[in-house]
């Protein structure tokens, strides 16, 4: 039985435009896009790892708001569910910190990016979704 693993996401928006990391060289899925975020720890409350997650890898301090979405992958050696959760930005300008680069970007412009397959139905619902800027 391949082992689980749980990771949480950010999904920041700000003028229309969602934030989003690249994957460092090297790795699983190296120099993938993706939401912000990363894997629990132990007895980590999903909310306190985003957080910690966010600011590690974009030196940005969040509000971690209402899930949005949750995902199960199954990759070939272990699976992921992740889950999405609406974030505020509250303190620091995002910067690539522990990712290999950071950009805003508009929901048209997600087909232009390589997500991993774990967020690309998350990354479908919220290319159509209406958000208030």
């Amino acid at each position: 039985m391949k082992p689980t693993v749980t990771a949480t996401a950010a999904i920041v928006e700000r003028g229309g435009k969602f934030l989003i990391t690249q994957r460092r060289p090297g790795g699983h899925m190296p120099l993938a896009w993706e939401f912000p975020g990363g894997k629990l720890e132990p007895d980590e409350a999903p909310a306190e790892c985003l957080a910690r997650e966010v600011f590690e890898e974009i030196g940005a301090r969040v509000r971690v708001g209402e899930i949005l979405d949750v995902s199960f992958y199954p990759y070939e050696r272990f699976n992921v569910l992740l889950l999405f959760y609406e974030c505020v930005l509250l303190e620091g300008e995002p910067c690539p910190c522990d990712c290999r680069a950071v950009r805003w970007i508009s929901p048209e412009e997600f087909p232009s990016y390589d997500f991993p397959p774990a967020d690309i139905a998350a990354v479908e619902k919220f290319r159509r979704r209406r958000w208030a800027s």
